[in-house]
């Protein structure tokens, strides 16, 4: 069984209120819903487990030309 963490986040109002209702509406829990946008943001990362060096200094721009693995 995988270990889990608990946590406190704060969200913006209008963000915790699209949460609820995707929620209620796919019948998901919030939990799963936010550690699936996790999960898919740390695989967009393209480096799982490193620190990602944004050469330009811009986080956005993940063009792989511009990212240095450290």
């Amino acid at each position: 069984m995988n270990e889990t963490h608990v946590m406190s986040a704060r969200l913006p109002a209008d963000l915790h209120e699209w949460l609820r209702r995707e929620a209620f509406e796919t019948r998901e829990p919030m939990n799963a819903i936010v550690v699936a946008a996790l999960e898919e943001r740390r695989a967009r990362s393209g480096v799982r487990g490193r620190w990602v060096f944004h050469k330009d200094g811009d986080p956005l721009n993940n063009d792989p030309s511009n990212l240095e693995p450290r």
